[in-house]
């Protein structure tokens, strides 16, 4: 097959969307698939062969999440480029401009397009004071992913979101973790020591986007409240986003660190050597970071919301808090409890060992082959 991905996200940014589609790359072309993807600017981006890139503007309120220039007239040198690929499938990975143009040249050009919904961005709305929009919202998303002959999403509570707004043929397509590459085996005493945590201690690790969406005021407040009673405990919170500075001048702790992203080694060094990932955001379509901390022994501690209940399990490998009181109670029982930290470490491990990418992406490429067999048959 010869595959555009049109997809908003995209290196530099960090995310679990990027991660997915370097996957998905990487398995596509192992296959002998060609694929071209289409993606916003970026000036730290070198050009490639394989990359098209689309004029783009950093986005007000998020700087690191650019915005496709709203009109055709600026992309049509990028779009000849798509057209002298001659794709069989277009696969709009994100909703936002670059879709509704792919979405557009598909159907002028009577290609096959599917489509993804990774991130909860009808959420996304209310965080940053649009919640009045989100009726507009679902509206053009009934009609970007209803022009597409399928639409995939990461969990069964996303898929359940997107049906009950009238969205069709909605398939769940299921993420994986490298399990090498995220291993109990990394825990490093001196990652540890380098934190300030002492023999007895404890290390909270969150990493992810520092954004509003994440809630990350809930585990910040609850970690403070429970210091004084656990003074060897640390939080590290590694990542980058518009609402670093905020928190970093809110919250001000020997206790607390903040890190920049993480990556390859560190990153998996990293999540090794934490006693508990606490991911208190609801808005989660997923969470791969979840699956990596699970990977890595390490149990997760998050919010009883959004798609992060297909991979998480209560009391067996994590905790899932129904309220903020309760992310709180549960923080306290896994720092007083090292036997609970280990047993539901040892669990997200074994679950995390049946959750390959090489297995999600097989999953996929049959749904592409299915869809593209059902426009033959229509044809």
């Amino acid at each position: 097959m010869r595959i555009v991905l049109f997809s908003e996200a995209y290196a530099p940014q960090v995310n679990g969307v990027v991660r997915t589609q370097i996957e998905l790359v990487r398995y596509l072309r192992s296959r002998g698939h060609q694929i071209l993807l289409g993606v916003p600017h970026h000036k730290s981006n070198p050009p490639k062969d394989d990359v098209v890139a689309f004029k783009a503007v950093p986005f007000p309120l998020y700087p690191e999440m650019p915005i496709i220039l709203p009109h055709w007239r600026f992309h049509r040198q990028e779009f000849t480029r798509v057209e002298a690929f001659k794709p069989d499938l277009v696969h709009l990975m994100s909703p936002g401009v670059l879709a509704y143009f792919g979405q557009l040249w598909a159907r002028r050009h009577g290609c096959h397009v599917v489509g993804s919904y990774e991130t909860d961005i009808t959420r996304y709305l209310h965080y940053y004071g649009f919640g009045l929009f989100e009726p507009q919202l679902w509206q053009y998303l009934r009609w970007l992913y209803n022009h597409c002959q399928q639409t995939y999403v990461p969990s069964r509570v996303t898929k359940d979101q997107l049906i009950k707004a009238g969205i069709h043929d909605v398939r769940v397509f299921e993420r994986g973790v490298d399990c090498e590459q995220f291993h109990p085996g990394k825990r490093s005493e001196m990652v540890r020591k380098s934190f300030g945590v002492e023999p007895g201690g404890a290390l909270v690790l969150y990493a992810g986007r520092l954004s509003k969406e994440k809630s990350l005021e809930v585990l910040l407040n609850a970690f403070m409240r429970l210091a004084s009673e656990y003074p060897k405990a640390r939080l590290v919170i590694a990542g980058e986003g518009p609402y670093r500075r905020a928190l970093v001048k809110s919250f001000k702790s020997p206790a607390i660190t903040f890190t920049s992203w993480k990556r390859g080694e560190e990153l998996a060094g990293l999540f090794a050597s934490a006693d508990v990932f606490a991911l208190p955001s609801s808005t989660e379509t997923l969470s791969l970071v979840s699956l990596e901390s699970m990977a890595s022994g390490v149990p997760v501690l998050a919010m009883n919301a959004g798609g992060v209940r297909d991979i998480v399990g209560h009391e067996s490998t994590g905790l899932l808090a129904n309220s903020e009181p309760e992310f709180e109670v549960d923080l306290r029982r896994l720092l007083d409890d090292v036997d609970l930290r280990v047993r539901l470490g040892q669990k997200g491990r074994s679950y995390a060992e049946s959750k390959s990418w090489t297995h999600a992406c097989e999953g996929l490429e049959q749904n592409y082959l299915e869809a593209l067999a059902q426009k033959l048959e229509n044809a």
